[in-house]
């Protein structure tokens, strides 16, 4: 949320604001951050990423578009997990629903 302004300082606030931007251009912002960690100096190169609600779609589409991510971990993400794993075959996809795996 940092074009618009950053955190509010509540989570009601928060969504509010998230309403006003683009989902897809979200995505973009954190694929911009994969790569500038990728070449810092510091980074060995394993990558992940962990995402709660919408920040779960957000590691979903991560795992997606960057094919060399070492991780994602997706909490409450969207509901159609099932038919995103069976559709983008990611390396390793374990699906949980109400704690049963459902893969």
């Amino acid at each position: 949320m940092t074009p618009l302004g950053g955190y509010p300082g509540t989570d009601d606030q928060g969504r509010e604001l998230q309403s006003k931007r683009n989902r897809d251009e979200m995505l973009e912002d954190f694929i911009a951050a994969y790569t500038y960690l990728k070449n810092h100096k510091d980074c060995n190169g394993k990558i992940g990423v962990v995402g709660f609600c919408f920040g779960g779609w957000i590691a979903n589409m991560m795992a997606v578009r960057i094919p060399e991510l070492a991780a994602a971990v997706p909490f409450m993400a969207v509901s159609r997990q099932r038919k995103w794993c069976h559709r983008y075959r990611p390396r390793c996809c374990c699906i949980m629903e109400n704690s049963t795996p459902c893969q």
